[in-house]
């Protein structure tokens, strides 16, 4: 079996990588923490177990939306608050999210939606 990583996580991948590798003894990593698009699959095959393509591409739009929502709220809480860094921060998020959930579409033949 092989595994291709996508070409738009890649960078978010190393500079993970990178700033883990002074961490000395054994620590568990997990991609899911720093990056949304992963996180969002992570949380997709958590709460998923119909074996449909059609219905897990629908609820991986659902879950991909939910955290689009939340991070837009918590923008505006972060703009109220008047929090340049955090706004910064969600905005980065949200780019990840928008730039992988745009490529469903496109490379999905069967897509539910």
């Amino acid at each position: 079996m092989k595994y291709e990583l996508l070409p738009l996580i890649k960078p978010d991948l190393l500079r993970y990588l990178a700033s883990i590798s002074n961490e000395t003894g054994r620590i568990r990593v997990s991609f899911a923490d720093v990056n949304e698009s992963a996180y969002v699959l992570r949380e997709v095959f958590r709460t998923y177990d119909d074996d449909s393509s059609e219905e897990w591409q629908a609820r991986c739009m659902e879950v991909f939306d939910e955290r689009i929502n939340m991070l837009l709220d918590l923008f505006r809480y972060a703009q109220s608050m008047g929090d340049g860094d955090w706004m910064r921060q969600i905005e980065g998020r949200l780019e990840q999210l928008s730039t992988i959930k745009s490529l469903i579409p496109e490379n999905s033949g069967n897509y539910a939606r």
